[in-house]
């Protein structure tokens, strides 16, 4: 689900070419393909060994598309094949599973001590993202976002330093040249899921861009990190052959790093689900996810900001749903059917409630949630 998109595209690694343009697609077909080297490393199939480190190396296409491109690669084929044969695990208050559920513009980390599963769903042409590391094995830490566009550069990149901190941290007796050598790189594997074959491109323009991404912070990183692509559901490579995509919702295991396809319910999705939405009608400079929960506290965290009401909201809620879908989503053809109840929701609140009301004077308070039990339900922290 995108409310808000932004076109900005920053691009990297060389993939330069406009996802957009004709041009662009046609040369997919072309038979003169240009490739470039990354640090993304593929996943290793247990039946296989690799005498050389480069064969576990991806290669990203300068003229092609990369969704397209990726459907050669075989480790990527198979896990994405695994990955979207089930059906969505469902998540509901019940779950006896403690869920830290990620919506669209948030991000959070945590620890299996944490949270048995970091999810977030909803997604049409938005991409999934999941980060799991661990250093020789140990002391994993798990991460997920959920992205409408390509202006979050900062954000990836504050996210993959957040795992290198937390490693650190984690070993006060090593130093950071000691975690340079071999035994001692941190392994970061990726998961991205999200988009489909959308006319206007939208999909493949946050692929393109995630990937570009995705390899220069592989290279920068490679003296202390190694990124290993585990599942890639993008774009085309999750589309179901009729301009719809097949997964919504990214669930991972935080214990044993298994992903899976996911929906959850409102009532497992957290504190202040409403609110939390609303945060893609904020006015702001710049776009930002925003961090709901990380490995130093086991609360979630809703942090300030300003919104306002604006006009015409009661006009908006008076249409009918097919006429709303198309006010209020990039992709009003292959939303979920509480799509509309969901904005609805949301345009009350700005009309009902005022950002003094809910933080405080001068726009200043943070609300902080605790976690009532092993349960899904949240109380506020006093």
């Amino acid at each position: 689900m995108v409310i808000y998109n932004n076109d900005s595209c920053n691009t990297l690694v060389s993939l330069d070419a406009d996802p957009k343009s004709a041009d662009y697609n046609d040369n997919y077909s072309s038979p003169e393909q240009t490739y470039v080297p990354t640090n993304i490393r593929l996943p290793v199939e247990e039946c296989c060994y690799w005498d050389e480190e480069e064969e576990q190396q991806l290669y990203l296409p300068l003229n092609s598309r990369v969704d397209h491109y990726l459907k050669g690669v075989p480790q990527l084929m198979d896990s994405r094949d695994e990955l979207l044969a089930s059906p969505p695990v469902s998540f509901s208050k019940n779950s006896t599973e403690k869920v830290l559920y990620v919506a669209q513009g948030e991000v959070a980390h945590c620890t299996s001590a944490q949270s048995d599963v970091l999810v977030s769903d909803k997604a049409t042409t938005c991409h999934i993202v999941a980060f799991r590391s661990e250093v020789d094995g140990n002391d994993s830490l798990s991460s997920m976002t959920h992205i409408d566009g390509t202006a979050y550069e900062n954000c990836i990149q504050d996210m993959v330093d957040e795992h290198i901190a937390h490693h650190q941290e984690s070993s006060e007796e090593e130093k950071k040249s000691e975690l340079s050598t071999s035994s001692s790189l941190i392994n970061l594997d990726v998961h991205v899921m999200g988009g489909f074959d959308d006319a206007d491109s939208t999909s493949l323009e946050i692929s393109v861009w995630f990937m570009g991404l995705l390899a220069r912070i592989a290279q920068e990183q490679s003296h202390i990190m190694k990124i290993t692509l585990k599942t890639c559901a993008i774009t085309s490579l999750n589309d179901n052959g009729f301009e719809c995509p097949i997964g919504r919702g990214l669930g991972i295991d935080t214990r044993s790093g298994d992903v899976f396809l996911a929906t959850v319910e409102e009532e497992a999705a957290g504190p202040q689900v409403t609110l939390r939405s609303v945060r893609l009608f904020a006015e702001s400079e710049t776009k930002t996810l925003s961090l709901i929960h990380s490995s130093r506290s086991d609360t979630v965290k809703i942090l300030p900001f300003s919104f306002n009401s604006f006009g015409h909201i009661d006009k908006l809620l008076k249409l009918p749903d097919k006429v709303l879908l198309q006010y209020t989503s990039t992709s009003p053809h292959v939303e979920e059917p509480d799509f509309c109840s969901c904005i609805r929701s949301s345009l009350k609140y700005l009309r009902d409630k005022k950002c003094k009301e809910v933080f405080g004077p001068n726009v200043d308070q943070t609300l902080v949630y605790r976690r009532s039990g092993k349960t899904n339900q949240w109380s506020i922290a006093r």
